[in-house]
């Protein structure tokens, strides 16, 4: 995985989790509010506990990287990376319950951004970019009664401009398995899992190996708990 890749990954995974976190608090409402430059321009502890998240997470993912807060908490590194970070893009908007908000996740250098994510937790959407703009990868698991939403669900969620099944020559060489034995479980740690809610429910699936020579059973909610893994409602569609 390129070096962009990495803080690509680790952006998401930060906007992902202050995202789910900050989804749950709206469900309860009450936050305590102050203003920052004028009476319209808020914050609240919202918008702290989402920073102090972000801050730790990067802390134990990137120690030697710099850190600049939307909210105030900024630290210089020792890397000559430093990630900017929105924690709750749309205050107002989440104070008053308007589902339209996000959270916002970049790293920089001295030339500029390297990677960046903007994650939409009430609408699951995920918006990426990288500076060497090359092709990634990811894995999504549905039933094999169904078929995956690939341009669909799946393309807004990752944020791609451009989606498309990988050649087997290429799915093979960056996943180090064999074509027809492909599985979710040992993909590179850059890899996002799809998988469909319905593959979670099974009692049992029965999935790749690495090897074609062989399958694996296990039950469906296994899946779930696999690094980079996300369940998408819908991911699989009934096939024609």
């Amino acid at each position: 995985m390129s070096d962009e890749g990495a803080l690509l990954a680790v952006a998401v995974e930060a906007a992902r989790m202050a995202g789910r976190m900050l989804r749950e608090r709206a469900r309860h409402g009450a936050e305590e509010v102050s203003a920052k430059s004028t009476p319209t321009d808020l914050v609240s502890d919202a918008d702290h506990a989402s920073e102090r998240s972000i801050r730790e997470l990067l802390a134990s993912r990137r120690p030697a990287d710099g850190f600049v807060g939307e909210e105030g908490g900024s630290t210089e590194g020792a890397s000559g990376l430093s990630w900017v970070v929105d924690p709750l893009d749309g205050t107002v908007n989440f104070l008053f319950g308007i589902p339209q908000w996000c959270v916002s996740v970049a790293v920089v250098d001295e030339q500029g951004t390297l990677a960046g994510a903007v994650y939409d937790p009430n609408r699951e959407e995920l918006f990426t970019a990288r500076r060497d703009g090359r092709a990634w990868y990811a894995a999504c698991v549905v039933l094999a009664t169904t078929r995956a939403d690939v341009n669909g669900l799946a393309k807004r969620h990752l944020g791609a401009s451009k989606i498309s099944f990988a050649s087997m020559d290429a799915a093979t060489e960056a996943s180090a398995m064999e074509f027809g034995g492909i599985t979710p479980i040992g993909l590179p740690a850059d890899w996002p899992i799809l998988i469909d809610e319905a593959v979670v429910a099974a009692d049992r699936v029965v999935i790749g190996s690495g090897l074609r020579r062989s399958k694996i059973g296990l039950p469906g909610a296994a899946l779930a708990e696999l690094p980079n893994a996300v369940v998408l409602p819908g991911l699989g569609r009934a096939t024609p």
